[in-house]
């Protein structure tokens, strides 16, 4: 099980006036914690329904995605053989098509095919517990097995593999797509007022009781100097968006005499040579938010432009956290916030 990483907290806004307070729900799925707030709506009295209801979706979730449970749909896939078709299930046909899809409108630099070089750093089920970075040769090993385009899926239901060593590991785009699945479960019932976060992934719908906006805090690196830690370097009120951030201070093993996080180049099996400590974007899907934040944390703010310029239609929002000179007193840094 990952540890709990807080990625986003949401913010509590006070109020004078007596509101109606949102029913909290917490658990353990995917991996990681989730944590729902909801008010319920009108028709449905009873809390546990609703309960019910987000659990349900949750457990069929990790029934096709998760690669921690070795008899989910997408663990069986990474199994199969090369040159027969795999006769996948709609759902897990079309989050692979969209990750491939996203794979190519990043030029690669979102790959939803990289666990076998995750694991060589630590990351991921089954991972090596090395103390010291993998060697260039290892590296490169673990690279051939790589490869979005090594999977195709076809509209008749069925997905292919090119080389019988490549896997998927959806992770990097699963806990937005899960966080989508629970909003439109909470949508189907009639809810007009939630926040759904999931490993630190977050979408919200309507306005909190209070009558203010849903706020959604993005924590800064854990590094900073003492008296800023825990500091929120952006606070973001959402009403019907979701957002998701990416950073190098979330998930990272040290290694040797440096350190290394877990969003890998797929272009060099590598921590990306950037300026970037964190990417956080808002977006209309989670999914779209969570997979396009791992992307730019690789590819970095110039590079970046030219991607996003591909998703104008999509109403995106990134925020690059970008490392400073260091200087006597800590770290400088700079937020930048990029409209499309």
């Amino acid at each position: 099980m990952l540890p709990r990483l807080w990625t986003l907290t949401a913010l509590v806004l006070g109020s004078c006036e007596q509101v109606r307070e949102p029913e909290v729900l917490r658990g353990l799925a995917m991996g990681t914690t989730y944590e729902v707030k909801f008010v319920l709506p009108d028709q449905v009295s009873n809390r546990g329904f609703v309960e019910t209801r987000i659990r349900e979706e949750l457990a069929r979730f990790d029934a096709v995605f998760s690669t921690y449970d070795s008899e989910s749909e997408i663990s069986r896939f990474n199994r199969h053989d090369t040159g027969e078709a795999f006769s996948a299930s709609e759902e897990f046909r079309d989050l692979a098509g969209r990750a491939l899809e996203l794979a190519q409108k990043t030029d690669g630099a979102f790959d939803p095919t990289l666990g076998p070089v995750l694991r060589l750093y630590g990351f991921g089920p089954g991972a090596d517990e090395h103390p010291d970075r993998p060697s260039d040769a290892l590296i490169d090993e673990a690279r051939e097995r790589t490869g979005w385009r090594k999977i195709r899926v076809t509209p008749e239901g069925s997905m292919f593999k090119a080389d019988g060593g490549v896997e998927l590991d959806l992770n990097a785009i699963a806990k937005g797509a899960g966080v989508d699945r629970i909003s439109s479960a909470l949508d189907a019932l009639g809810c007009g007022s939630y926040m759904v976060e999931i490993g630190g992934e977050v979408r919200c719908r309507g306005i909190k009781p209070d009558g203010g906006d849903w706020t959604i805090g993005v924590r800064g690196p854990v590094d900073l100097e003492p008296r800023r830690q825990g500091l929120f370097i952006a606070r973001v009120p959402l009403r019907d968006r979701a957002m998701a951030t990416s950073g190098s201070y979330y998930q990272y093993r040290q290694l040797g005499e440096g350190r290394v996080h877990h969003i890998l180049d797929p272009r060099s099996g590598r921590n990306a040579a950037t300026e970037v400590d964190s990417v956080t974007v808002v977006a209309e899907t989670c999914e779209l938010a969570d997979g396009l934040a791992t992307a730019l944390m690789v590819l970095g703010p110039k590079e970046g432009e030219r991607v996003l310029a591909r998703f104008a239609d999509d109403d995106v929002r990134v925020l690059f956290h970008l490392r400073g000179s260091r200087t006597g007193a800590g770290r400088t840094v700079e937020h930048r916030w990029t409209f499309r």
